[in-house]
């Protein structure tokens, strides 16, 4: 996988974490899968970067791992997203109202 990190191949690499989840005995391994494909969804280098399905990856981590030492990290990540979204969501208010104020 980090071949395919390295190549830029995020689409691949998400491809081969989500493959990984659905191995048997993936759930020794869970947390460690769901914070990776969390983080290649909201990688700087991500053409195709999803915030939100990266919040939800993170979300499922702490719902199905609460014990995971991967759960404060993934904690943080959840709220610096959600501020993000919320940040972007005012930016686009702003600018509708700004574009209703100019006509």
């Amino acid at each position: 996988m980090q071949q395919l990190i390295g190549q830029r191949d995020f689409d691949g690499a998400i491809q081969s974490y989500e493959a990984m989840l659905l191995q048997p005995g993936a759930a020794r391994a869970g947390d460690l899968i769901l914070f990776d494909l969390a983080l290649l969804h909201s990688h700087y280098a991500n053409p195709r970067k999803d915030y939100r399905r990266s919040l939800a990856y993170f979300s499922r981590l702490l719902r199905e791992y609460p014990r995971s030492p991967l759960g404060e990290e993934a904690k943080i990540w959840s709220d610096l997203l959600e501020t993000m979204e919320r940040t972007k969501r005012v930016d686009i208010e702003l600018d509708e109202k700004k574009k209703a104020f100019d006509r």
